[in-house]
C-alpha cells in the first residue's frame, strides 16, 4: 500500500505542477515541439507555487490552511492549464504508442534507475541537511507563519526558493511528498537531457548522456531526500532549453529572454551557486543573441535582466532585512551580517575547504577522477560520487570539441561549449560537495553527447569495444551506488520487513533520546542540543542548539559563570529545561576546566532521564520539570 500511494502522489504532484506549469507558459508563446519542453513547465510550475507561499508568508499569514488554499489554487491552474493544452494532451497516447524503440528505452532506463530513490523517498527522513534545514525552515514557516530564520541557525538564510514548496507540500502529503517532488526533478532532468543532445546528435547518443547523469551514484541517493539540487539542475536544463528554443524558433518577441530571466533569477532563488549561474545564462544570451535578426540587444537584455531580479531578489531581500547581508553569512568581512563573528566566518570557510581531494595544482587536474572515482558518501572527501560514467563525459567533451567524435553540430546550438567550461570551472572554483556538481554535469553531458556516436551510434569495428566502455562505466557507477544503498538499506522499512524504529535507530544516532523527548517531555520543556547534529526536524519540542559550532554556546555560557549556580542560572534565564549532548565528542570539545565545571553543575542537581550509548538528556533542575 505504502509504494502504491507513492506511485499515486507522484503521479499526482506531477500532472499539478506540470499542469500549472502549462498555464502558465502560454503568454511566452512557447514552441510545443521545442526539446525541454516538460522540464519549463514543471519549473515554471514550481516556480508559481513558491511565490505564491513566499507572498504569503511574507505577510506573516502563512498557515496548514494557507497551505491548503495554494494547493487549490494550483490544482485550479493545472486544470486550466490542461485544458488550454488539450491538444497535445489528448494526442500523448497516440505519442507514446508510437515512440520508437530508442526513445522507449532512454524512458524506461531513466525510469528504471529511479527506483531505489524512490524507496529511499518512501522511508523515514534521515538525511543531514533535510532534518537540519531543507525540511526544518518549510515547517518553521508553519508554526511562526512567517520567514524569519531560525535562531542560531545560519542555513535557514540561504535562499529558500525549493522549500517553499516543501512548505505547501508538507502539511498535505507529508515529508514524502517533499521527497518524491526533488525525485521528479531527477527524471525530469534525465529526459531534458535526452531530449536536448538528441537535437545535436543520434537518440541513443543522447540516451547515454542521460544515463551518465541519471545514473551517478550522489544523484541515484539525494534524489530520494529533500533536498534541492536536483531542482537546480532541472532549472537549469530549463535555461538551457529556452535558449535552444528561443534560438531555433524564437521570433523578434522579447518573451522568450522574458523566461530564460525567470529561469536565471530562480537559479538564484533556489541557492546561492544560483547567482553564478545567473551570470553564465546572462553571458550565453549575448552569445546566442549575436545570431538573432531583429531583437534589439538592449531591449532584449533589459527584459531578461528585469525577469531575472524579480525572481531572484525576494529571498536576497529578505536577507537584508533581517541580517543586514543579502548574502548571508557569505562575504561577511565586507558585507557584514547580524550574529555572526569572525570566528564563524573562520570556521565556514574552514568547512567548505576541506571537501574534496585538494584544490592545489595535482587536486584540480585530478579532481574529474577523484570525484568520479573516489567521491565518498557521508564525508567530506565530495560527499557523494559522480562515478565512472562522468569521465567517458570528460572524454567525450574533450573529443568534441577538437572535433574528433560525432558530427560537430555546434552551430546549432551557439555558446554551448562555452558554456560548458565556464560551468566547470564554477564548480572546480567552489566547495568540492559532489551534489554541487549536478547543474555542470547536466550541461556537460548535453554537450557531450556526440561524441557516443562512434561508441554506439555507429557500426564499424569500434562499437563493441565502446559499446563494452560505456557498459563497465554503467556497471562502476552502479556498484558505487549499490554500496551506499547497501549501508542505508531503506528497502525494509519502506515494504514492511522492518519496523520504522528499528531504521530510525540504524541511521540516527541516538534515535532512543529524541523519542524520549517527544513522547515523554512535557510540551513546555526546551532542550538545548549539543553535538547531536542540530537535526532539528526530529525535534517535536522547542529547542535550543547551535547549527554551525555546536558546543559554541554552552561554552560561553560555562566560561561565564563562577559557580554550579550561576551555570544552573543561565540555563533558567535561558527557558532551558534539559540539555541533549555526545558525551564522547562534548568531553573531546571542552578544556579539562570547562567539562568539571558542567559536570558539577550537572551531576549537583541534575539527572539523566534519557541515554543512547554516548546520547545522554540530562535534567538540568531534577524535579523542576515534571
Amino acid at each position: 500500500m505504502t509504494i502504491l500511494l507513492g506511485l499515486l502522489e507522484i503521479l499526482v504532484l506531477f500532472v499539478v505542477v506540470d499542469g500549472l506549469g502549462r498555464a502558465l507558459l502560454r503568454p511566452f508563446r512557447w514552441p510545443t515541439d521545442a526539446p525541454g519542453t516538460r522540464a519549463v513547465s514543471f519549473m515554471l510550475g514550481s516556480v508559481g507555487i513558491s511565490v505564491v507561499a513566499f507572498a504569503v508568508a511574507a505577510i506573516g499569514m502563512f498557515s496548514t490552511a494557507a497551505a491548503y488554499a495554494i494547493a487549490g489554487i494550483a490544482v485550479l491552474g493545472a486544470a486550466t492549464g490542461l485544458y488550454m493544452d488539450r491538444e497535445n494532451v489528448a494526442a500523448l497516447p497516440t505519442r507514446l504508442r508510437n515512440l520508437d524503440k530508442t526513445t522507449r528505452a532512454a524512458m524506461l532506463a531513466v525510469a528504471a534507475l529511479s527506483i531505489p530513490a524512490f524507496f529511499f523517498a518512501l522511508a523515514p527522513t534521515t538525511m543531514r541537511d533535510e532534518l537540519v534545514y531543507h525540511l526544518m525552515f518549510p515547517r518553521h514557516v508553519l508554526e511562526t507563519g512567517n520567514l524569519s530564520g531560525i535562531e542560531g541557525n545560519f542555513y535557514t538564510h540561504y535562499p529558500m526558493g525549493v522549500e517553499m514548496i516543501y512548505a505547501v507540500l508538507l502539511p498535505i502529503l507529508g515529508d514524502v511528498g517533499c521527497r518524491l517532488y526533488h525525485l521528479l526533478c531527477l527524471v525530469l532532468s534525465g529526459w531534458t537531457i535526452f531530449e536536448l543532445a538528441a537535437a545535436r546528435t543520434s537518440k541513443r547518443a543522447a540516451a547515454v548522456a542521460a544515463v551518465a547523469l541519471v545514473a551517478s551514484p550522489t544523484a541515484m541517493v539525494f534524489a530520494g531526500a529533500a533536498y534541492v539540487d536536483l531542482s537546480m539542475t532541472l532549472v537549469v536544463l530549463a535555461a538551457v532549453a529556452t535558449l535552444y528554443a528561443w534560438h531555433r524558433h524564437g521570433t523578434a518577441c522579447l518573451r522568450l529572454p522574458a523566461l530564460l530571466g525567470l529561469m536565471g533569477g530562480w537559479c538564484v532563488s533556489t541557492r546561492y551557486t544560483g547567482l553564478a549561474y545567473a551570470g553564465l545564462f546572462a553571458i550565453w544570451f549575448l552569445m546566442v543573441h549575436r545570431g538573432k535578426d531583429g531583437v534589439p540587444l538592449m531591449p532584449g537584455f533589459g527584459v531578461f535582466a528585469a525577469a531575472g531580479l524579480a525572481f531572484g531578489l525576494p529571498f536576497l531581500a529578505r536577507n537584508f532585512l533581517l541580517t543586514g547581508n543579502p548574502v548571508y553569512p557569505l562575504f561577511w568581512n565586507v558585507l557584514g551580517g547580524a550574529n555572526w563573528d569572525a570566528e564563524l566566518a573562520a570556521s565556514l570557510k574552514i568547512w567548505w575547504s576541506q571537501f574534496g581531494m585538494g584544490r592545489g595544482p595535482v587536486g584540480m587536474l585530478m579532481l574529474p577522477i577523484n570525484i568520479a572515482l573516489f567521491g565518498k558518501f557521508a564525508h567530506v572527501a565530495f560527499g557523494g560520487s559522480l562515478g565512472p560514467m562522468l569521465l567517458l563525459l570528460v572524454v567525450g567533451a574533450v573529443a568534441v570539441a577538437v572535433g574528433k567524435a560525432g558530427e560537430r553540430r555546434d552551430d546549432a546550438f551557439p555558446g554551448l561549449g562555452i558554456a560548458t567550461v565556464m560551468a566547470c570551472v564554477l564548480f572546480a572554483t567552489g566547495p568540492h560537495v559532489s551534489r554541487l556538481a549536478l547543474p555542470a554535469m547536466a550541461i556537460l553531458a548535453v554537450y557531450a553527447a556526440p561524441a557516443f556516436d562512434k561508441a554506439w551510434g555507429d557500426g564499424g569495428r569500434a562499437r563493441p569495444i565502446g559499446i563494452a566502455v560505456i557498459a563497465a562505466a554503467l556497471a562502476g557507477n552502479l556498484a558505487l551506488t549499490g554500496l551506499e544503498y547497501a549501508r542505508i538499506q531503506p528497502f525494509a522499512v519502506v515494504v514492511g520487513a522492518e519496523d520504522a524504529g528499528a531504521y530510525m535507530s540504524r541511521r540516527i544516532q541516538g534515535w532512543p533520546v529524541y523519542k524520549f523527548i517527544n513522547e515523554k517531555l512535557p510540551t513546555d520543556a526546551k532542550p538545548m542540543a549539543v553535538l547531536t547534529g542540530n537535526f532539528g526536524y526530529l525535534f517535536r519540542r522547542p529547542y535550543v542548539s547551535d547549527t554551525f559550532v555546536e558546543d559554541r554556546t554552552l561554552k560561553s555560557m560555562i566560561d561565564a559563570s563562577k559557580t554550579p549556580d550561576e551555570l544552573r542560572a543561565q540555563f533558567a534565564d535561558r527557558g532551558i529545561t534539559h540539555l541533549f549532548f555526545n558525551a564522547q565528542a562534548l568531553r573531546k570539545s571542552l578544556t579539562p576546566t570547562q567539562w568539571s565545571n558542567l559536570l558539577g553543575t550537572l551531576d549537583e542537581k541534575g539527572e539523566v532521564v534519557a541515554h543512547d550509548g554516548v546520547m545522554v538528556l540530562y535534567e538540568i533542575n531534577a524535579g523542576a520539570v515534571n
